[in-house]
Parts: C-alpha cells; sequence; structure tokens
C-alpha cells in the first residue's frame, strides 16, 4: 500500500489547525481539504499523507482579496496552486487552499465567478489545450459561484459538469461510468436548502474505487470504516453545509487488496447469506495479529435498509465465555483466585450465599476449574436453567438450581456444556474482585486490549446501543442479556473481538495481557473433555468459541497459522444454526487471501 495517511472531518477552524499542526510535525502533508460552512460556522475536512516532496504551504479561512494575496505572492515565488476550495459562511465568501513550490505545465486559477462566468472561463480554456484539474463549487448568499484550476497539458478524454441537483449528477454519474470513466473530482455544495454538485471524469483505467455523496456525518464515518477496513483509500472528500446540516461527497480507491480477494470474499459470504437467508453479516480479519480487513454484509436493520458496517454491533451470544475466561485468568495471574478453588459452600468462594438448602457433598467439591471447562456435574437435562425461569433474578435463579437441580455427574468427570456455569463464573469474579461483573472486565480486560465499547447489551430493542444490529428470530427481545452477562451478555463488533484476542492468542508481535502460563492453563482441554479448555473450544488446527441464540450467531477463531478471525450475524440460521457452517466458508477461503501488510488496528 501506499504511504500512510489520515483523514478527518467536521474539524472547527481551530481543531483544523490543530490537526494540521500534529501531523505536519510528524512529516505528514497536507494533500486536500475541503472547507464548508454550516450556519454561521466554518468547518474543515481533510486529507494527509506521509509523504516527502517539494516545499509547499496550505492555507484556510481566507477572504476573497486574502486569498487573491496569498495566491499573487506565493506564485511568485514559484508556487504552483494544487488545490483549493470556496465556501460561503454566512454571506461571505471564504478559501482554503494548498500550494507547491514546483514545475510543471501553464496553468491557469479562478475564483468567485459565477456560474455563466465559470463557463465563459471553462469554455475559454479548453478551446486552448487545458484541461479542467478541479473544481470547487459553493453557496454565498443564496448564489453559486466557482473556483477551479486548469492546466495546459495531454491525457485521457474527460468530462466535467456542473450546477447538477442530486438526481442529475447520479445520473451523469451512472452514464459516464458505465462508459469506462472514473470520478476524480467531487465537489458539493449548498445553495439555500437544495445540494449541487461539480464534478470531473476523466475515461482511464486503475484499481476499483468508490463515490459516494450526500453522506450525513454518521453515514460518511461508516463509509469510511467500511472502505478504509477494505483496504481502500480515501482520495478526495468535499464537505458542504445545505440548510444547517454538513454532507458530505467522497471518493476512494482500492489499494490494500487485489480484486480477485475481495470479489472470492465477496462471493463465498455473499453465497452464505442467500442460502441461510441472513439480513446482516459482518467480518474482520487480523493476519500477524493485524487487523488487516473488516466489512459488513446486508442490514444492520432491514425495515430502515440501514447497512451493516465494521462499525455495526452485535451480540455475541456464547462469544461471552472466552471475554469471562479471560478476565478469569486475569485473576488468577494476580493470585486472587486458584483454578481448583472450591465454589460453594463454608470457606468456599461464595460460601452459602444462595439458595435456601444445605448443599450436597458433590455440590461443594465443584472447583473454578470445573465451571469453565463445563465439568461441573451439572447438565441441561430437563432445559437450560439461563432460558428458564425469567421471572427470577440472577441470584435467585442461582438459589433456585442449587435447590432444585442435583447434579447428574460427580464434578469433573464428565463433560456437558452448561451456560449456567459461566453465570456462577460471573458471580465468582464478582466475589473475588470486588467489583460488578462488567466493570471487572471492562477494567481488567477490554481496557488494556484498546476496547471502549464492548457491554453488556439491552433486552429490548428501544434499549439497544449505538450502531447495534435489529436482531431477526422468533423472540430475541425476550432475552434477559443482563442475567446472561457471564456467559451470553456481550455486545461487540468483529474488530473489538479481534483486539482481545491479538491479546490472548499467544503469538508474539503484541504483547499478550497473560502470561504464556496462564494461556496454557486457558487452552487446555480436560480429561473429560480434551476439546474444551476454559472457555475455548481446542481444535488441531484452532482454538476458538461459537455463539447462537435466537436472533444471532457468529465465531471467533485463532488459527495456528496465525490468521484469526470474528464474524457476527444478526440472525440465528434455520439450517446452520451454531454457526459451523459459516466457519467452515471462512476457513476454505481465508488461507488463500494475499492478505495486506498494514494494521488497521
Amino acid at each position: 500500500m501506499s504511504n500512510p495517511w489520515v483523514a478527518r472531518h467536521g474539524m472547527t477552524s481551530a481543531a483544523y489547525q490543530a490537526e494540521f499542526n500534529k501531523w505536519t510535525q510528524q512529516g505528514y502533508r497536507l494533500r486536500e481539504v475541503s472547507g464548508y460552512g454550516v450556519g454561521n460556522q466554518d468547518f474543515y475536512a481533510a486529507i494527509w499523507e506521509k509523504s516527502s516532496g517539494p516545499a509547499w504551504e496550505a492555507h484556510h479561512g481566507m477572504t476573497s482579496s486574502q486569498y487573491q494575496t496569498k495566491f499573487n505572492d506565493l506564485v511568485g515565488k514559484g508556487y504552483r496552486l494544487l488545490q483549493v476550495s470556496g465556501y460561503g459562511v454566512g454571506n461571505q465568501d471564504f478559501y482554503a487552499a494548498i500550494w507547491e513550490k514546483s514545475s510543471g505545465p501553464a496553468w491557469e486559477a479562478h475564483h468567485g465567478m459565477t456560474s455563466a462566468q465559470y463557463q465563459t472561463k471553462f469554455n475559454d480554456l479548453v478551446g486552448k489545450g487545458f484541461r479542467l484539474r478541479q473544481v470547487s463549487g459553493y453557496g454565498v448568499g443564496g448564489h453559486d459561484y466557482y473556483a477551479a484550476i486548469w492546466e495546459k497539458s495531454s491525457g485521457p478524454v474527460w468530462e466535467a459538469h456542473h450546477g447538477m441537483t442530486s438526481a442529475q449528477y447520479q445520473t451523469t454519474f451512472n452514464n459516464l461510468v458505465q462508459k469506462g470513466y472514473r470520478l476524480t473530482c467531487v465537489s458539493g455544495y449548498g445553495v439555500g436548502t437544495t445540494d449541487y454538485y461539480a464534478a470531473i471524469w476523466e475515461k482511464t483505467g486503475g484499481p476499483g474505487w468508490e463515490a459516494h455523496h450526500r453522506m450525513s456525518s454518521d453515514q460518511y464515518q461508516g463509509q469510511f470504516d467500511q472502505l478504509v477496513d477494505q483496504g481502500y483509500r480515501l482520495l478526495w472528500v468535499s464537505g458542504y453545509g445545505v440548510g444547517s446540516n454538513a454532507l458530505y461527497a467522497a471518493i476512494w480507491q482500492r489499494e490494500g487488496m487485489s480484486d480477485a480477494d475481495l470479489n472470492l470474499i465477496d462471493s463465498k459470504l455473499n453465497a452464505y447469506i442467500s442460502q441461510q437467508s441472513v439480513p446482516g453479516l459482518s467480518i474482520a480479519v487480523s493476519k500477524g495479529e493485524r487487523l488487516v480487513f473488516a466489512k459488513g454484509y446486508g442490514y444492520a436493520d432491514t425495515s430502515t435498509k440501514e447497512p451493516v458496517t465494521p462499525d455495526s454491533v452485535f451480540r455475541i451470544a456464547s462469544i461471552s465465555k472466552p471475554v469471562t475466561a479471560v478476565a478469569l485468568m486475569e485473576l488468577v495471574e494476580a493470585g486472587k483466585v486458584h483454578l481448583d478453588d472450591k465454589v460453594f459452600g463454608a470457606g468456599a468462594i461464595l460460601g452459602t450465599t444462595y439458595g435456601t438448602k444445605p448443599y450436597a457433598n458433590n455440590v461443594k467439591q465443584i472447583t473454578v476449574r470445573q465451571l469453565a471447562s463445563h465439568t461441573s456435574g451439572w447438565s441441561d437435562d430437563g432445559g437450560d436453567p439461563m432460558f428458564m425461569n425469567y421471572n427470577l433474578n440472577q441470584a435467585q435463579l442461582i438459589g433456585w438450581v442449587l435447590d432444585n437441580r442435583p447434579l447428574k455427574n460427580p464434578p469433573g468427570t464428565a463433560y456437558e456444556y452448561l451456560n449456567f456455569g459461566f453465570c456462577v463464573l460471573g458471580r465468582v469474579i464478582e466475589k473475588v474482585s470486588g467489583q460488578g461483573y462488567e466493570a471487572y472486565v471492562k477494567q481488567a480486560v477490554l481496557s488494556r486490549c484498546g476496547i471502549t465499547l464492548m457491554q453488556i447489551g439491552a433486552d429490548t430493542q428501544a434499549g439497544k446501543a449505538k450502531h447495534e444490529v435489529t436482531y431477526y428470530g422468533s423472540a430475541p427481545y425476550t432475552l434477559l442479556l443482563h442475567r446472561m452477562d457471564a456467559h451470553g451478555g456481550w455486545i461487540a463488533t468483529p474488530i473489538d473481538l479481534l483486539r482481545m484476542m491479538a491479546r490472548v492468542d499467544g503469538f508474539t508481535n503484541k504483547v499478550d495481557i497473560l502470561s504464556p502460563t496462564d494461556e496454557t492453563s486457558m487452552d487446555t482441554g480436560s480429561t473429560a473433555n480434551a476439546g474444551y479448555g476454559l472457555g475455548w473450544i481446542i481444535e488441531s488446527t484452532d482454538r476458538a468459541h461459537n455463539g447462537a441464540m435466537d436472533g444471532c450467531m457468529g465465531f471467533l477463531v485463532r488459527r495456528n497459522d496465525g490468521i484469526s478471525y470474528a464474524v457476527l450475524v444478526n440472525t440465528r440460521a434455520a439450517v446452520d444454526n451454531f454457526a459451523w457452517g459459516l466457519k467452515g466458508v471462512i476457513d476454505g477461503f481465508v488461507a488463500s487471501v494475499n492478505w495486506p501488510g498494514y494494521d488497521l488496528f
């Protein structure tokens, strides 16, 4: 991939200046800037790239006369205008621009032109062999104006249009793209309450690209994340105010991955989505503990057609178990608990806090390790306790099980997957840490992995988190996520899950938060089931955990070849209802992709 780059938008003048100073001090050059007015406030969007090159200068917030003075001064010193952005704030026009001290073909730049003046200048210069290199439209006092740069040079066939409504722009865009043109510059601008567009296309080949316009700040950020996480680079962004709203138009170009690899991923996942009638899916992939790819497919909400993006948050169901296991091992590392400590009875971790009847002797033999490895002796025979007795809170449910569900097997002798065991582990963590389960996990695990937005999910659709998807199933909003916290209550993005995985995977590119000894304990199966460790499914090729419940399913996988991935879905597939088929689809292509060398974390 080309040089490192950063992009920011929605910046006030002061915030933009602070970002400008920060990045230029680190060796970045300003590649593009867009000024725009929303109400009576100026804002800025910009792209910086870390690269060397000739001397350059950039200035913003200039009135027309200040801009002309600066232009004359710099051109007199041998600078060329690379880019200009005109923008209206109130009834005043302002300018932001970038100059570079370099030679090149003859060029001209003009600003403050009405539509008629711009068209006249356009016709005159094109007739003299000039090409339009950049155009900026802007509204001031209910009228549209233009600033533009022309260069006398040869090149591919090109077209430019201005004064287009959103619909006209989309029609022109579609027509030209079908003819093999690429969008090279777009300027959105508001005149009154209507958005208009000026744009340049060139008939040329190149890497895959995408362009979107009329995006709100949130939509732009979502599209940005979606494309950058697929290896696209932002080439151009235009911010513009329409009424009291900030909108964005932008162009991205594929740089990180080949068309063939991306088409392979899309074809495999889209086939699965179609076969399993999945509304939405999100995947993230890391290699060598570097995030190399993330993409959303389908809809976060089918009624609003909100797309899934890498920022979309999902219930992760039983992928919560590895999260709890890592939190438990942090306490083991701190010496606050031992895996073979007893859990119930006088002198044990939880004592006799729960239930009303004396504990059976075998119950008093249950250890922390056995709860984490599903070998406690309890069974789901008669129904999973976590999906019963919804009138009972967490403490009452634990008491009910202790009073009414005797052990099926002696502790440690048989494996039986049990959500309830991890519910009890959550209470062990609370008792030993002196904190609430969620608070402790956030402090001891998530914050150390750079994860800030994971949380226990809401029970109701009305209470869902920002960017959380809608779940589709028979009754996904009857589940009590807060009661299910330690075994199935977390919500996350696939990228969140890979942030954690990179810190507990035993690989060495990034420092793990657990010692190798404790990771080995977590990754070692029991005598009853060598294929399940402490909160992890252990296979010969990977360590993983799936999650599946009404309305959601997914997988978190750490492969032995250094590739990890997380995939989350907002329904539970009727056929592939534990997501093993989905894992098989991803394992089928993930090693054959030529993953890029950068780190999107």
